[in-house]
């Protein structure tokens, strides 16, 4: 095995902002919550946030509902939709749903997935990946405009504002019905919030591997995400901590990819981290390029050794 020096060259994605109106912010995810508010505190003079939670970032008005029933839910955004300039939600399956509805009332198409927003006069531009994340799409509307964000696209607000909290009735949207749910195996952990990530991939050859890995990233203080490969096709680890593209796209200040070959889809996801080091045993494969230090050789057998050494 052989270490190898660095080669990649950052590039800083990042959208710029012009201050409009109002935009309300539906999320409840306590890191979206500050991710967002501070992206539309960036976007607007007035921000409002719509949420279950108890955490209210830089918003200037928070709205609280206790109902997680989806008629419920929808009633509670209903009021604000026609009174928003932009309206964000959070990347969730929730979120997903608000950003539909929110759009079907206002007669507009969702911006789903976006990685930045620019604001002009009376124009929102988005930026998004496409093609697997070998392009990038632009596209341009007119206000108002809904927008589905995910994680790691704004920067937390260092300092949370004192919001006017105020309680919404539990009252269903007539229109809606829900007919049924179900329970979803969803992770805990909150990779867009993680320092340090330690990613697995399928050079780790087996499941039984993967208790060394996170032996490692616990020594590292790190937390664990997979590949698509991984998560999708081997099903060794939830889809919750997929990293790439349609996954989670992450900003930590330290990387850990082992035996992941480093393909586009998954290089979008982390090639804002501040170091990448890549365990791999193929000198070829694309994420050495795009590492700042590499450890040639089998992850399998250098595991056990930095968890070691670590």
């Amino acid at each position: 095995m052989h270490l190898l020096e660095p080669s990649r060259s950052m590039s800083d994605k990042v959208g710029r902002y012009m201050t409009m109106n109002k935009i309300t912010v539906f999320a409840n995810g306590a890191n979206n919550i500050k991710e967002l508010t501070a992206g539309a505190k960036a976007l607007g003079s007035k921000v409002v946030l719509i949420t279950s939670a108890k955490t209210f970032g830089c918003a200037d008005e928070a709205f609280c509902y206790e109902d997680s029933s989806v008629p419920c839910i929808l009633k509670s955004l209903s009021d604000f939709i026609s009174d928003s300039d932009i309206i964000i939600c959070e990347s969730s399956c929730d979120g997903r749903l608000v950003a539909g509805y929110a759009a079907a009332k206002l007669g507009v198409s969702p911006l789903c997935d976006v990685s930045s927003v620019t604001v002009t006069g009376s124009t929102v531009q988005t930026q998004r990946l496409v093609f697997g994340g070998s392009a990038v799409k632009t596209e341009s509307s007119s206000l108002p405009a809904v927008i589905v964000v995910g994680s790691g696209v704004f920067d937390a607000a260092a300092e949370p504002v004192d919001a006017k909290i105020e309680d919404l009735p539990s009252q269903p949207d007539d229109s809606v019905e829900q007919i049924g749910t179900r329970e979803l195996d969803v992770s805990s952990v909150n990779l867009a919030a993680a320092k340090r990530i330690v990613g697995i991939g399928r050079g780790l050859s087996s499941a039984d591997n993967i208790p060394c890995a996170e032996k490692l990233a616990a020594k590292l203080g790190a937390e664990v995400g997979c590949s698509r490969p991984v998560a999708e096709e081997e099903h060794w680890y939830p889809k919750e901590r997929y990293i790439g593209v349609s996954g989670c796209m992450l900003k930590p200040n330290f990387y850990m990819a082992i035996g992941i070959s480093g393909q586009i889809q998954h290089m979008v996801g982390i090639n804002q981290a501040n170091v990448i080091f890549a365990v791999n045993k193929d000198e070829k494969a694309p994420i050495v390029s795009q590492a700042d230090y590499t450890l040639i050789g089998d992850a399998v057998e250098l595991l056990p050794i930095l968890v070691e050494k670590f």
